[in-house]
């Protein structure tokens, strides 16, 4: 007569290991690179804004950009000539 205990199998184990395992390590590679795409993303996006808010500072201010003889007083207007 055979005993059998109530554990695993180490062909068992190594068995569920291997099937949970493979289709785990597959989308890694995609949510790296989804994270590269969306940290890009991000970026564009944060440069679109500083040109916006470039070009109303401009728009606002006689078609003039802050040079380093002026400063910007509380209103946001150029004050010629460090003010």
């Amino acid at each position: 007569m055979l005993l059998r205990s109530d554990g695993f199998t180490t062909i068992e184990v190594l068995t569920v290991n291997a099937i949970t395992a493979i289709p785990s390590a597959i989308p890694v590679p995609t949510v790296t690179q989804m994270r590269e795409t969306a940290r890009n993303t991000k970026d564009l996006n944060n440069l679109i804004q500083i040109i916006n808010a470039s070009f109303l500072f401009v728009c606002q201010n006689s078609e003039r950009f802050v040079s380093q003889n002026n400063s910007v007083d509380s209103n946001g207007k150029i004050l010629p000539f460090g003010g």
